[in-house]
């Protein structure tokens, strides 16, 4: 059932006729937290079948209906995307109060494993998980202590131009996780796939995440031990450079590892 209030809410009279009509045909699919298909061919094939636009045009409106802060879209770490209706949206649009949900067809979003692909995720999104008050604000120390860079963010950001343009980079916490649980040959074949892979920066947007499925990808292959055309990698130059930036080798000089 939908609300009449829908009839002048702002966010949803502000979309185009087509995507107005899409979110409609969409609402009704949707599991018990607001999510559906985010695929754009799979998302045409169950909702609007009989329709003469094409996969783009639908695309498009997808993203539309994303910048107006009605839904985020995001893929799994599978590949699978998913369309997350925001809970104020979904609510005020749809009167049917669903008092007991049920198990969700759908990955719930995380964005510790997921990336999104459009929308905002500042909004609310409709979850089982009781909502957490607001937690104490920690008092801003004097000092911020400054962390040396991890000897493979600093590979990338030196030699790796394409895979730098990424929107999310890695953090020293990631790039730890990914020198205890991957081999420096597997991560070297795959940093050099990833810097070598032209589309990159128009398909992804997270260096972890992006490195985490192609390391697991490689794995499944068997392909993890391949070698790199060219050659090893000298991780530990990167590691003493790293110990004479922190002062810890004072006889030598930045530069001067070979």
């Amino acid at each position: 059932m939908i609300e009449n209030t829908i009839a002048h809410d702002k966010e949803f009279n502000s979309l185009s006729e087509y995507s107005q009509l899409l979110y409609l045909k969409i609402l009704p699919h949707t599991d018990d937290f607001g999510r559906f298909e985010g695929e754009a061919e799979i998302l045409k094939a169950r909702v609007d079948p009989l329709s003469k636009r094409s996969v783009t045009f639908i695309d498009k409106a997808i993203e539309e209906i994303s910048k107006k802060g009605l839904w985020f879209v995001f893929e799994t770490d599978s590949g699978r995307r998913v369309i997350q209706f925001k809970a104020d949206a979904f609510d005020r649009i749809n009167a049917f109060l669903i008092k007991k949900r049920g198990k969700s067809e759908f990955p719930e979003f995380n964005k510790d494993l997921y990336r999104v692909i459009s929308g905002d995720i500042t909004y609310k999104v409709i979850s089982r998980k009781k909502e957490v008050e607001s937690k104490k604000q920690k008092e801003p120390s004097e000092k911020t202590l400054e962390v040396e860079p991890h000897i493979l963010q600093k590979f990338i950001l030196e030699n790796c131009p394409n895979i730098s343009l990424l929107e999310n980079q890695l953090t020293h916490k990631d790039a730890e996780k990914l020198f205890s649980e991957f081999s420096e040959t597997e991560l070297q074949v795959v940093i050099e796939a990833m810097e070598n892979y032209k589309p990159l920066v128009k398909k992804y947007k997270s260096v972890n995440l992006t490195m985490r499925n192609w390391l697991r990808r490689d794995r499944e292959n068997g392909t993890n031990n391949r070698k790199s055309p060219r050659g090893t990698i000298d991780f530990s130059k990167w590691e003493s450079e790293a110990k004479i930036a922190r002062g810890e080798m004072p006889d030598m000089v930045p530069g001067t590892i070979q």
